[in-house]
């Protein structure tokens, strides 16, 4: 697989995690990106749209240790509790594509896909993030942008748990 991570990827993360005196990343709150740093520190996580990928940065070194294939146009990523979560948005053009409007989850040391749950159609998922104390224990949470709502699942992306309904517009980013 041709990576097309963006040439200046690799030195704006290592910037961000060696300019940190302490570990901020691994502070509270957690936020949605498309770029996230694992909480100890040694690998960055990045959604790659233009490939349909998310690959992963050691830090230490800045060198690419992977990238796994998801589905269309990844949007943000989320780390949590060893799995990693892609929120795959689709295109906005007219090609039919596999696996839109839906969330994935990958081990965070393979890359290998573990679970996907179709979001429904139409809703454009965004902003993925993981909850490890959510009302029903780990919870992962995804914004729709076209529905308008935010979809609560489990972690293993067994089950939606709850769906939110928004009184705004294109709904994208959540932090806790």
């Amino acid at each position: 697989v041709r990576s097309r991570l963006c040439p200046l990827a690799l030195p704006a993360a290592a910037v961000v995690v060696t300019s940190l005196g302490q570990p901020a990343w691994a502070l509270d709150p957690r936020h949605t990106s498309p770029i996230q740093i694992s909480d100890d520190g040694a690998s960055i996580w990045v959604a790659n749209p233009d490939s349909d990928s998310v690959a992963r940065i050691a830090t230490a070194t800045n060198a690419l240790e992977g990238e796994f294939a998801v589905a269309d146009n990844p949007r943000t990523v989320a780390l949590g509790g060893g799995p990693v979560y892609a929120a795959n948005q689709g295109s906005q053009d007219l090609t039919p594509k596999p696996d839109v409007d839906t969330v994935m989850r990958l081990d965070e040391g393979s890359g290998a896909l573990q679970a996907t749950r179709l979001l429904g159609f139409g809703c454009a998922p965004y902003g993925v993030i993981f909850n490890e104390s959510g009302g029903s224990g780990a919870e992962v949470y995804v914004t729709c942008e076209r529905t308008q709502e935010v979809v609560v699942l489990d972690a293993a992306l067994g089950r939606v748990i709850s769906r939110v309904a928004l009184a705004w517009a294109d709904p994208l980013a959540m932090a806790l």
